[in-house]
């Protein structure tokens, strides 16, 4: 994950789980928002929506929460309207990033994000500035456990954990899957490859085996990690925790291991 998952240890060490909480709550809400708003607030015909409630339902996002965040974005109480965007630029050790975000503002998400890249000691640039030494394609992320149907009226559906091995086998037989990532830094989710195009299709085969999908969208991955001195590693913690508590980011993908 090109250091992401490394880095990400360093700094949760920290213990500011209630404001991380609500961090997370507010970008799985933008998901969810910016899903039912693009198509519909039903989940069973809309499985960008199921995957962002999925994801909420997976940080423990309350229902009432994820319920009202579907009524905004089929226009229930949004007087805002939600876009995504894609930024660029050099961060600390020359680091190249990519950071998406989810934003009612574009002018302020980019004044904020350029901001941490300049306290830092980086640089954000213009579009293309770094992508080119990543190699993008779409990515899936799994969560090692299956949802049980009912059996009979009266039981509700479970969540059981599968065998990692007869799971990544099950999963690789699913139509256009390149291949499956294990990150030892999370083994209760796994990352699918599989062609940008094609992960609305992949997506929803996955989900008919019975599993929890919580991301599906593109990936980049560096061409050539960077190795960051020891004694730069917490600052460079430091500058990720940052925009990962910026309100609008969504995903950071940097060229650092």
């Amino acid at each position: 994950m090109s250091g992401h998952s490394h880095w990400h240890n360093i700094h949760q060490a920290k213990g500011k789980a209630d404001a991380q909480r609500g961090i997370l709550f507010t970008k799985a809400a933008q998901q969810i928002i910016l899903a039912a708003r693009e198509g519909g607030g039903d989940e069973n015909h809309n499985l960008t929506l199921r995957i962002a409630a999925d994801y909420a339902r997976s940080v423990n996002m309350p229902k009432e929460n994820i319920e009202r965040a579907i009524k905004k974005g089929t226009g229930e109480g949004l007087t805002t309207q939600l876009e995504k965007a894609l930024y660029e630029g050099f961060g600390p050790n020359k680091v190249p990033f990519i950071v998406s975000a989810i934003t009612d503002s574009k002018n302020r998400t980019v004044n904020e994000i350029r901001n941490i890249f300049f306290k830092a000691g980086g640089e954000l640039g213009s579009i293309g500035a770094v992508k080119w030494l990543f190699t993008e394609s779409g990515r899936i992320t799994v969560q090692a456990v299956k949802i049980k149907l009912p059996e009979k009226f009266g039981e509700v559906e479970t969540e059981v954990s599968v065998n990692r091995d007869e799971a990544m086998l099950e999963l690789m037989d699913v139509l256009e899957v390149e291949d499956i990532i294990v990150d030892e830094d999370t083994p209760d989710h796994f990352f699918v490859k599989a062609p940008e195009n094609r992960l609305a299709q992949v997506g929803q085969r996955i989900r008919e085996l019975g599993y929890i999908i919580v991301s599906s969208g593109p990936y980049f991955a560096a061409n050539s990690p960077i190795e960051i001195p020891e004694d730069k590693q917490q600052s460079f913690a430091d500058f990720i925790e940052a925009l990962e508590e910026q309100q609008d980011t969504q995903h950071i993908w940097h060229g650092a291991i």
